[in-house]
């Protein structure tokens, strides 16, 4: 049975005859067919070895956090998920994109509450990379103890309107709010928590507050992205999706919610 939440957007939104927007949400309730690729944590595909997303400030990050678990010289960033691309409508992917991956420096600790961060790394996945397979040996020991998930992404079809500012306590609001809520959501337009960072002067954290750019404290220089084997496909600068940690097991902050394109992603908190 598909997932309740899905139910009462499916609800809410067939209270409107026009309704030209399809969105996805995720359903961990539904097993999907054995060759989607749809997953949480576990081994990534397509990746290998020298081709895996990497942070060189790994041993910094985990010290400021306290961890001293130690990861043995092992930069590699955390997959978070694989979203299969295969029939999704209206997102605007390239033709020729059959996945979707994001990978974050450390999923408990890390810094990714920017545009262009090194934190995050979005990676696109054509029909030849996804025939390599799975990922075969260990993964980053932060993961290790993470549980995979599969999932099927069941459409919902909503009004255009719903990425406005409905009136508060219309029908539309309702739905609005709905969508807002859910564990993630593919397709439409970002429903921002602190405001579009391409609109907003004065988003993000200034140079001297710290953080990845403006970072004095140690680790600073580790922060630049280190080169590794291409994999993938080019990206894309357009939204593509938005969830939040009842999606995936990961440090958003207070309430954060982390907005994806094809080629960056990033958190925003209270």
């Amino acid at each position: 049975m598909t997932a309740e939440y899905i139910r009462n957007l499916e609800s809410l939104a067939s209270q409107f005859p026009e309704r030209g927007v399809t969105l996805y949400f995720p359903d961990f309730e539904t097993e999907p067919p054995p060759d989607c690729l749809n997953q949480v944590y576990g081994a990534p595909v397509a990746v290998r070895a020298d081709s895996w997303p990497v942070y060189a400030g790994l041993p910094a990050l985990m010290q400021q956090a306290g961890d001293d678990t130690g990861e043995e010289g092992d930069l590699r960033m955390e997959h978070l998920f694989t979203i299969d691309l295969r029939g999704l409508v209206g997102t605007g992917v390239p033709s020729q994109a059959r996945a979707l991956q994001l990978y974050v420096s450390y999923a408990a600790y890390h810094e990714g509450w920017e545009p262009g961060t090194a934190h995050t790394r979005v990676v696109l996945l054509g029909e030849a990379d996804v025939a390599a397979g799975p990922f075969v040996g260990e993964l980053p020991k932060r993961s290790r103890g993470r549980e995979a998930k599969r999932f099927t992404l069941v459409p919902v079809r909503v009004p255009g309107g719903v990425f406005g500012k409905p009136e508060a306590g219309t029908p539309l609001a309702a739905l609005r709010d709905a969508i807002y809520r859910a564990p993630a959501r593919i397709g439409g337009e970002p429903m921002w928590l602190q405001g579009d960072p391409d609109e907003d002067e004065g988003f993000g954290y200034d140079e001297d507050e710290g953080g990845e750019d403006g970072d004095d404290g140690e680790g600073a220089s580790e922060v630049q992205r280190i080169p590794v084997k291409p994999i993938g496909l080019p990206g894309f600068s357009w939204f593509i999706m938005q969830f939040d940690d009842g999606f995936v097991e990961v440090n958003l902050g207070d309430c954060g919610i982390m907005y994806v394109n094809g080629d960056d992603a990033h958190f925003q908190c209270y």
